[in-house]
């Protein structure tokens, strides 16, 4: 931990020292660059509480616009990623066996959300696949986290979050109109796909 740590300062250092040298153009270091200059987000995969702070010091260092993914561990340090204003998306894996749903603690996410923690859930595929995202969601629901809250982390908010919120994650004007509709609630686990548009065209009529 120690190291991957040193070599991602090491990096955003080279990165700094790059930006104030009249260099050839380095792609690789390019982007460090416009991580540094809060221009991209840098996404850090981690779960465990002290990885998401050694996360959040190098952040800090750098002034980067820090998203967590994964964060199993983050309500004990969401005092920290309210501070930061640092997004978590969330993966139903837990720690160890991926397959098992029964081993997450679904309630975390309300208790993140009442912390003040702008959360999203990803699939993490192809260790848990795409399908299973939007059950996350409905897990998550069932375990306490607001309706709205619950169907904005697999829509608006992870656009937000994404930086793309202008294009997709909802249903408006001058978007992409990508949507599916359902026969029940989208938080009924027994809600089945009626229709898939894309681009606001009508492509899979399944009923």
């Amino acid at each position: 931990r120690m190291i991957v740590a040193s070599r991602l300062r090491e990096a955003f250092v080279q990165g700094e020292n790059y930006a104030r040298e009249d260099k050839m153009l380095d792609l690789g270091m390019d982007i460090i660059v416009q991580a540094g200059d809060g221009r991209l987000p840098v996404f850090v995969h981690a779960r465990r509480a002290d990885d998401i702070m050694t996360a959040l010091r190098l952040a800090k260092e750098f002034s980067l616009h820090l998203v967590l993914v994964h964060a199993t561990e983050a309500e004990f340090v969401a005092d920290a990623l309210v501070k930061y204003e640092a997004p978590v998306i969330v993966s139903p894996s837990p720690f160890g066996n991926p397959e098992t749903w029964d081993a997450i603690d679904w309630g975390a996410l309300s208790r993140l959300h009442r912390s003040g923690v702008q959360i999203a859930l990803c699939s993490d595929h192809p260790f848990t696949t795409i399908d299973q995202l939007r059950p996350a969601a409905i897990a998550a629901y069932h375990a306490g986290l607001p309706r709205e809250v619950a169907l904005s982390a697999i829509t608006i908010t992870a656009a937000d979050i994404l930086g793309v919120e202008d294009e997709v994650g909802s249903i408006a004007e001058d978007k992409y109109a990508d949507f599916v509709v359902l026969d029940k609630d989208p938080l009924d686990i027994e809600a089945k796909v009626e229709q898939v548009w894309l681009n606001g065209k009508l492509v899979e009529k399944l009923v």
